[in-house]
């Protein structure tokens, strides 16, 4: 028996799961402790009992995600957004920095996947799919390049990079919280201050947004905020076919354009405060964005794909949460200052570099959550991992597409 659910009941599903995790991470102590998103917590409850009902032929699920990526591109539209209430900071530097990691992450997941497939006797390129394919380029990628693979001789292939895009996503979200916990337990200086999602407003907030409590919101506001949040996300849909009929190979999503714009329009507000952007209203688009696109997520994942894993592939992929997990903490942490913002910054990039950007952001987001303002985090690991990750990673899983096959 196949229920269909269409994207009304998939939206209201999404919320429900998502209080079910937040109630979950609230009252289980390990939960709480380990920083695990309660979107994720809520969406793989549902997938683990889909993988029941589907595997004793009880019922499945057809789930419409129509959702989903507006969700993402309201997200990262108030991430741009943000930049209205930051202090002023040289972020050129350390964006360059953490893009450079973000390419050592890259290259070192296709060495170590290419060179266990040889050791395991697989397909090299099969060890591309469960590298920087897969992990830093999640689904999207992944699935771009499977049916390639396919066609050149590699049997499975498509199944390999949904199954590891998909253990990718669930890895970066339950690696990235307690990494940084242990890292913030070891810290020499205190935390930051608790309750507070970013940085301090400026002493000239008031030119960026209302002159309110941050913390209030009011239906004028909700309104207006939305009515912008819309705006951002209808542009940059239009946008993209446009920029790829202008440049022909250039894929740039709908939710990083979101972004890029929504950082025009925040600086553009920040010297010409034409509109009243409320710091209150646009964290709360970008909480609820978050959780519906997370939830949603992970309530559709296929698990059963999972267990179809060949054991060499399996192992490929453990040993690319263990590269991960480590660069983050022996490499990322200490070079982007060994501090509370690098250990944000640290389970970012566990985020981004198993599963996806957005895993990412939740990452950060739930611990900012418990343990106060991450600074830049929230700006330099995006860019860093979104767009500007897959101007090294597209290149270079195509070239090894061709040099391995």
């Amino acid at each position: 028996m196949t229920i269909v659910l269409n994207s009304s009941i998939s939206l209201a599903l999404s919320l429900f799961l998502y209080v079910i995790g937040q109630k979950l991470v609230h009252n289980i102590r390990f939960l709480k402790r380990a920083l695990i998103p309660g979107p994720v917590i809520g969406g793989l409850l549902f997938s683990i009992l889909h993988w029941v009902l589907r595997s004793l032929q009880l019922a499945q699920f057809r789930i419409d995600t129509t959702w989903q990526i507006p969700a993402m591109s309201v997200f990262f539209a108030s991430v741009g957004l943000s930049i209205a209430f930051q202090r002023k900071t040289k972020l050129g530097p350390r964006a360059m920095k953490y893009w450079l990691l973000c390419a050592m992450v890259i290259f070192g997941q296709n060495l170590l996947g290419v060179g266990l497939a040889v050791l395991l006797g697989i397909a090299p390129f099969l060890g591309v799919l469960a590298g920087s394919a897969s992990m830093v380029g999640g689904h999207g990628l992944a699935v771009s390049v499977g049916p390639t693979a396919e066609a050149l001789g590699i049997a499975g292939a498509q199944a390999v990079a949904v199954a590891t895009a998909t253990f990718g996503l669930i890895a970066g979200a339950f690696l990235g919280g307690p990494t940084a916990r242990n890292l913030i337990e070891h810290l020499p200086i205190p935390n930051p201050p608790k309750n507070a999602h970013s940085a301090p407003l400026p002493s000239n907030a008031s030119k960026a947004g209302s002159s309110e409590n941050p913390s209030s919101m009011t239906k004028k506001t909700l309104v207006s905020h939305a009515l912008l949040f819309a705006g951002l996300y209808t542009l940059s849909s239009l946008s993209v076919p446009l920029l790829e009929s202008w440049f022909p190979g250039l894929q740039i999503p709908a939710s990083v354009l979101s972004m890029i714009l929504g950082l025009a329009a925040g600086a553009v507000l920040r010297q010409n405060p034409f509109f009243s952007l409320h710091q209150g209203t646009t964290e709360w688009y970008q909480n609820a964005s978050l959780a519906i696109f997370l939830s949603m997520a992970s309530m559709s994942l296929a698990l059963w794909e999972l267990a179809a894993l060949a054991l060499p592939i399996f192992l490929i992929l453990l040993a690319q949460c263990v590269f991960t997990v480590t660069f983050s903490m022996k490499v990322t942490f200490p070079f982007m200052g060994g501090d509370y913002n690098a250990a944000v910054m640290a389970s970012g990039m566990i985020g981004h570099a198993l599963g996806a950007t957005p895993t990412a952001l939740a990452n950060m987001e739930t611990i900012v959550e418990q343990h106060g303002p991450a600074q830049d985090a929230f700006l330099l690991v995006p860019l860093g991992g979104g767009f500007l990750g897959d101007l090294i990673n597209v290149p270079v899983v195509l070239f090894l597409l061709n040099f391995l096959l």
